[in-house]
Formats: C-alpha cells, sequence, structure tokens
C-alpha cells in the first residue's frame, strides 16, 4: 500500500511539473491560453479536458497597404507554429499516460458539399468556455486584449486538467458594426455568419482550380477533400478577403 502510494504521488508530481512546463511554454511565447472541462467529442470520445491557446496577427499586418498579402503569410507561418505547439503539448500529456489529440488552427476539417465546410472541434466555442474572449459580431471570437487577431489551436486530452479560465472582456461595442458595414458579400449579421456566401467570396486558389480542371474523370467527395487539404489549406493560400478582421476597430 506504501509503495503503491509512493508510486502515485510520484506520477502526480510529474504530471504537474510536466504541466507547469507546458504553460510556461505558453507564457514564455506570449500565448493566450486556458483549460476547460469537456463532455464529449466525436473526434475523440475519451477526451475530458480542452487545451485551447492562440497567438495574434501583428497590428501592422492589418495597418499595412498590403493587409492582405501579409495577412495570407503571417497566418501561414502562425498555423504552423500553433499546429507544432499542439503536437508537442500532446506527446507531453502522453509521457504521462494521457492521451492526447492536438487539434490544429485550419485543417484538417469536412468537406460536407460545396462551400460547406465543418471543422471537427468548434476551437472558437471552447475559447469562450476557457474565457479568452466572447463571440464577435462577425462570429469570430473577439479578446479584450487582441480584438480579432488571434488564430487557435488546441489540445483534447484524457487527463482532467483544472480548468484556467481568463477574463473575457466586454465583447463588441454595442454601437459598432464596421466588421458588417465592411463585409463585401453581405455575409454577416451582428453575430451569425452566412458561412457559403463569405467563403463563395473570401476564397480562391489558382492551384486547385487547375488540379480539378486537369483530372479526366470525376472526383470522389473524399478526393476533392484531400486536395483541397493539400493544395489550398495545407498552405493556407486561399485568403481573398480579410475585411471584417482589417475594419475591427479592436485591432487597430
Amino acid at each position: 500500500m506504501i509503495e503503491a502510494n509512493f508510486k502515485y504521488m510520484r506520477f502526480l508530481f510529474k504530471f504537474m511539473s510536466d504541466l507547469q512546463s507546458i504553460y510556461k511554454v505558453l507564457e514564455d511565447s506570449k500565448a493566450v491560453y486556458g483549460t476547460t472541462k469537456i463532455k464529449s467529442n466525436f473526434i475523440f470520445p475519451n477526451a475530458r479536458s480542452a487545451l485551447i491557446f492562440g497567438f495574434p496577427i501583428p497590428r501592422a499586418v492589418l495597418k499595412s497597404t498590403k493587409p492582405l498579402h501579409n495577412y495570407w503569410r503571417t497566418a501561414n507561418l502562425l498555423y504552423r507554429h500553433l499546429d507544432t505547439l499542439a503536437v508537442k503539448i500532446a506527446l507531453i500529456l502522453e509521457e504521462d499516460s494521457y492521451d492526447s489529440l492536438p487539434i490544429f488552427g485550419c485543417f484538417p476539417f469536412r468537406v460536407t458539399g460545396m462551400y460547406e465546410y465543418a471543422g471537427f472541434v468548434d476551437l472558437i466555442r471552447l475559447a469562450t468556455k476557457c474565457g479568452l474572449g466572447k463571440i464577435s459580431k462577425s462570429s469570430m471570437l473577439i479578446n479584450p486584449e487582441y480584438g480579432t487577431r488571434l488564430i487557435l489551436a488546441g489540445v483534447l486530452t484524457e487527463a482532467k486538467l483544472e480548468e484556467i479560465k481568463k477574463s473575457p472582456g466586454n465583447g463588441c461595442p454595442e454601437d459598432c458594426y464596421e466588421c458588417i458595414n465592411a463585409c463585401p458579400a453581405k455575409a454577416l449579421e451582428p453575430y451569425s455568419i452566412d458561412v457559403k456566401r463569405c467563403i463563395r467570396t473570401q476564397s480562391f486558389s489558382p492551384l486547385f482550380v487547375h488540379l480539378l480542371k486537369s483530372e479526366n474523370r470525376e472526383l470522389s467527395p473524399s478526393e476533392i477533400e484531400i486536395l483541397q487539404h493539400v493544395a489550398v489549406i495545407d498552405d493556407h493560400n486561399w485568403y481573398m478577403c480579410i475585411e471584417c478582421t482589417a475594419k475591427c476597430p479592436r485591432n487597430l
């Protein structure tokens, strides 16, 4: 009994030490992060907690004379950094015998139809549960420090993490409609978005279109999904519009 208790205490000490090292990495890298308990998720049914974290697009990117070009490249690099960090954290938790699934900032996701995309995990919803912000009028997360500039990733884990909740701020000002007025697709209403209308306007990849046209047969839905991931999403090269982000007063 004494030996069993000693082993448990040693395991608990290592787990707590590993958690502190994870949080230190996030803090040292200036990440915004929080944790929340979760009941279930179809992609990883054994998960009991979620660790959600994010980095902001630098403010000057949106103030530049070429915000779209700079946003694309910056997001490209941030997604890779976030994804690598998610894998690293998942492996640290796995060493403590808690299987953990990295949830990447952009893909994979399901392509359910033309202009119909569904992520495996709703990072924005989980981020609000962690207190990282509130839902904005553009349906993005609005953080009290970084506005809607945050790009998110996370980890679902079997570990029952103690909840870390931040102060979510006040959300969007009641009298501000800059993002809605700026949307060229007219896809925004306060706190809701017509995703199909948005995607038809803001996404286009010449490489993806070329590959579709070069096929001599009709592709299956799964083949189109893989092709989009490889030719579009993995290189994060399909941004054609960031007006809602660029015009948000909280981002400037």
